[in-house]
């Protein structure tokens, strides 16, 4: 090979007139480099960290935290005046309203000569208790009275008895000495025959006081045995009287209740409405009244009926916005709140009459039913509390709360989640 070339033109090909390549970078190329590098993380960062959320829109209704109690009307009747005011405070078991359900004939009202009669008769077995009383004593003092005599008279008759027995015994020893009297000759046959008739005689009187005696005892007995009974014959007597008189006060009582029924506060507490006036006739089951548990004093808070489909995701804690249809938002803003209970079951409920709850949607919800969530109101900035002291019970509100949360990075990997968990 080194024989095939020249050496001058090997050497030539050795020498270049030019080195090895280097590139180079400008300053402003660098800046550019870190530039975008910068952007790159930056935006790698606000996709790992910022997201968005899907929001969902629910109506809802302002309540104290304590509930509202409905007062309706047990029974038809007309509305009597004297009954409590709105915005009263009553106690517990106080009337809020009376109603009579008095009826009349021709002969004029029928309820009160119910009652007058029932009290008649509840009168008479009063009287009737008392002198059943009063004869049970006098017959218990005349029975005392009796066994005394009786008593009295048999310890009598049992001396008179000793006396007879000892009476026939003499006459019985003497009786026996007269054979050997007669033998003797001291006395004759017929003198021992009237004696012996004598000791009959005493014998038989012996035993017809044995016969006094047997009598006074039964007839002591059955004294006895009658004061004992008194007690229990004027016990069971009373009882009778007694239970028909309780038969008498229930009666009066269904009568009363006929006539006037007072419709009563459950709970302490403030009459938030009257929706009945005085002389107003009502139906059994309608709506009077509403309370408000605690008085004016309790919170309100607002329940919301959230439909099925975004009710997977609400917590307790769950951030709220609450609108109030009385305050325009665009005016008076919204109210900061949160959820403070989720209701463990949907409830079923009729879609309302108006237009936006005739839609489709609001028909699907009402099929599907709505979970109830309770919702605290925690304004805490001057513009929501310098009107939220004129937030009243009732009041529809739409609420906006948080149903989901999602980086962008979730969003953009969300496909390759459901591939993986297709492929399981």
């Amino acid at each position: 090979m080194p024989d095939l070339f020249r050496r001058q033109a090997i050497d030539h090909q050795r020498q270049k007139f030019h080195g090895a390549i280097v590139l180079t970078r400008s300053p402003q190329q660098a800046a550019w480099t870190a530039f975008f590098v910068l952007l790159v993380l930056a935006l790698l960062a606000f996709a790992a960290t910022q997201g968005f959320a899907r929001q969902e829109t629910v109506t809802g209704v302002l309540l104290p935290s304590g509930g509202v109690l409905r007062l309706v009307a047990p029974q038809a009747g007309v509305v009597l005046p004297g009954g409590a005011a709105q915005g009263q405070q009553v106690a517990a078991g106080a009337p809020v309203l009376r109603l009579s359900a008095e009826q009349s004939s021709a002969r004029g009202p029928t309820q009160a000569a119910v009652a007058e009669s029932l009290s008649s008769r509840q009168l008479a077995l009063r009287d009737e208790l008392k002198q059943q009383a009063e004869q049970a004593r006098q017959q218990a003092a005349a029975l005392d009275d009796r066994i005394g005599n009786l008593a009295a008279t048999l310890q009598q008759h049992e001396r008179e008895l000793a006396l007879q027995r000892e009476r026939v015994a003499v006459m019985q020893d003497i009786a026996a000495r007269y054979p050997e009297l007669v033998r003797s000759g001291a006395v004759s046959p017929v003198e021992v025959a009237e004696k012996n008739a004598e000791v009959l005689d005493q014998r038989s009187r012996l035993a017809t006081l044995e016969r006094q005696r047997l009598a006074l005892q039964q007839d002591l007995a059955s004294a006895r045995a009658q004061r004992q009974a008194v007690p229990l014959q004027a016990g069971r007597e009373g009882s009778q009287l007694r239970r028909e008189a309780q038969a008498l006060s229930q009666q009066q009582a269904e009568n009363e209740a006929r006539r006037e029924t007072a419709v009563l506060a459950p709970q302490a507490g403030r009459v938030a409405t009257v929706l009945a006036s005085p002389g107003q006739s009502v139906a059994a089951g309608q709506l009077l009244a509403t309370l408000l548990p605690g008085g004016s004093g309790s919170a309100l808070e607002a329940e919301l009926e959230v439909p099925t489909r975004a009710a997977g995701f609400v917590r307790p804690g769950t951030p709220v916005k609450l609108r109030v249809d009385a305050f325009p938002y665009a005016r008076f803003g919204q109210l900061p709140a949160h959820v403070r209970e989720v209701s463990q079951s949907a409830v079923a409920m009729a879609p309302a009459d108006d237009t936006a709850a005739g839609s489709s949607a609001a028909g699907a919800a009402a099929a599907s039913g709505v979970y109830r969530v309770r919702v605290v109101i925690d304004a805490t900035d001057a513009a929501a509390l310098a009107w939220r002291d004129a937030l009243k019970a009732g009041m529809r509100v739409q609420a906006s709360l948080v149903a989901e949360k999602r980086t962008l990075v979730e969003w953009v990997l969300e496909p390759l989640a459901g591939l993986q968990v297709a492929a399981r």
